[in-house]
């Protein structure tokens, strides 16, 4: 489907579900993606609460990485646009949600020295 001008005089891209992104993969890729970073979001998050005990070292890595790069920022241009479901959850998609989970991790590595970014059983939580 073509862009169509809506009533403000924008670009309408909602309906340009089929487009390709050679560069973010298709939007099985991309879906599948959102929902893999915001799994290890979410795990972060129950970390940084205390629910869990469990090596998060590789999540961190990979969620930063991902909001560092270009995948991120085509994701989110993706959301914007309309082309991910509607149940999809997207948190992961959230700039402030990202960057606040990132820096209470690090935070709390420099608040507690005895954690360890290497994911060994000496830094781990209680």
């Amino acid at each position: 489907m073509t862009d169509t001008k809506n009533t403000n005089g924008r670009r309408d891209r909602r309906n340009r579900r089929d487009r390709k992104d050679t560069r973010s993969g298709t939007g099985g890729d991309r879906i599948s993606r959102v929902r893999e970073m915001e799994a290890r979001l979410n795990r972060i998050k129950a970390w940084l609460d205390g629910y869990v005990t469990q090596d998060i070292v590789e999540d961190v890595r990979l969620l930063s990485e991902y909001y560092q790069g270009p995948l991120w920022r085509s994701d989110f241009e993706a959301d914007e646009a309309g082309e991910f479901p509607a149940d999809l959850l997207r948190g992961v998609l959230s700039e402030d949600g990202i960057y606040n989970v990132l820096t209470e991790y690090e935070r709390l590595l420099e608040k507690e020295p005895g954690k360890e970014k290497t994911g060994d059983n000496e830094g781990k939580r209680e």
